[in-house]
Parts: C-alpha cells; sequence; structure tokens
C-alpha cells in the first residue's frame, strides 16, 4: 500500500462516516468530562486541605463552649463584686462613699478633718465615684486604714496620697501624720 491509499477517507460510505463521527464526538465529550472532574476533584482536595483546620477550630470551640459562658459568668460576678450596679445614681453613690469612708477613717483611729465629693469621671465601661478625704492620726492608724481600703467591696482605689508630719506638741507623743487621700470607686455604665 502506498501513502496515498492509507489515508485515503474516501471509501467510507455515510453511514461509516456516521459512526466514526459519533464516536470521535463520545470520546471527546468523554474527555473534557474527565478533565473537568479531575479538575473538580483537585479543587475539592484543595478546599477540604483548608477546612479541616477550622472545622477542628470550631469543633474545639463547641467544646469548650460551656467553659466559656461559665468563665464568662464568674467574670461578670467578680466584676459585680468590685463595682456598684448602674441602677444608682452617681451623685447619690458618692455621697454613700464619703460617709461610709469617713467612718472607715474614724474606725481605723483616724480624726477625719474635712471630706469632699469630687466630679464623677464618666469613661467608657464605668463611671469614677471620686471622693476626697483629709485626717490626721499615726503611723498605726495610717497602716491599719490602707488595710481595711484593700478589703473594700466595691473596690475603693487611691488615685492620690498625701502624708506631712504634724508638729508635735510634747516631746512625748508619738508621730502625728496629717493624711490628705482622694479615693476612687467605679460603677458600671450600661452598654
Amino acid at each position: 500500500m502506498s501513502a496515498n491509499n492509507r489515508f485515503n477517507l474516501s471509501g467510507f460510505n455515510p453511514s461509516q462516516w456516521l459512526v466514526v463521527s459519533a464516536l470521535a464526538l463520545v470520546v471527546t465529550v468523554t474527555g473534557i468530562v474527565g478533565v473537568s472532574l479531575l479538575a473538580s476533584a483537585y479543587q475539592l482536595q484543595q478546599n477540604k486541605s483548608r477546612l479541616v483546620p477550622q472545622i477542628a477550630r470550631l469543633k474545639g470551640l463547641v467544646a469548650t463552649e460551656q467553659d466559656i459562658a461559665t468563665a464568662a459568668q464568674a467574670a461578670a460576678d467578680t466584676l459585680g463584686q468590685l463595682t456598684y450596679s448602674d441602677q444608682s445614681e452617681p451623685g447619690a453613690l458618692a455621697n454613700n462613699m464619703q460617709q461610709s469612708m469617713r467612718e472607715l477613717f474614724v474606725e481605723a483611729g483616724l480624726t477625719v478633718s474635712g471630706s469632699q465629693v469630687l466630679p464623677a469621671v464618666k469613661q467608657t465601661e464605668f463611671t469614677r465615684i471620686r471622693v476626697r478625704l483629709t485626717a490626721s492620726g499615726g503611723v498605726t492608724s495610717l497602716t491599719d486604714i490602707l488595710i481595711m481600703l484593700a478589703d473594700q467591696n466595691p473596690i475603693v482605689v487611691i488615685d492620690s496620697i498625701e502624708v506631712k508630719p504634724r508638729r508635735r506638741r510634747k516631746l512625748d507623743e508619738g508621730q502625728e501624720l496629717s493624711v490628705t487621700v482622694v479615693l476612687s470607686s467605679f460603677m458600671q455604665v450600661s452598654g
């Protein structure tokens, strides 16, 4: 057979052409579908590889959801113990704080010579309630009041303290101190 006879397609009748064309179409469509399926499978595998760590992280969050809720409740309870609720008026709280701090200073052995409610300071999540007290007494009384302030609920913070020695009238008297202190407590701001 010569080279011309090998590729001579004129000998096919129309039904053979139809079969050959249909076969070529089936092979082409099968090839396109196969390549498309392989590309989709590869993309799904890539997505799976990316999603597996995210799913594991979400499963971990779900598993610790109760622990997180318990910790959030404990934090809210602690915050409630350390601050005044937002149900109160800052001015009334400041007056109550002034009176209770005067009583606490007297209980510690200090003589209170003056007290003043300072303007409340509004901050993002809290309103700072402030009181200035001036008192006098011995070193032991000053130490006692500092210990007593540390145990207060709601919390009382010392913003500033100024301690000066007072003049002694008699040599046998102990050292007398003059103390001016600015104290703060906090009220929650409802959001």
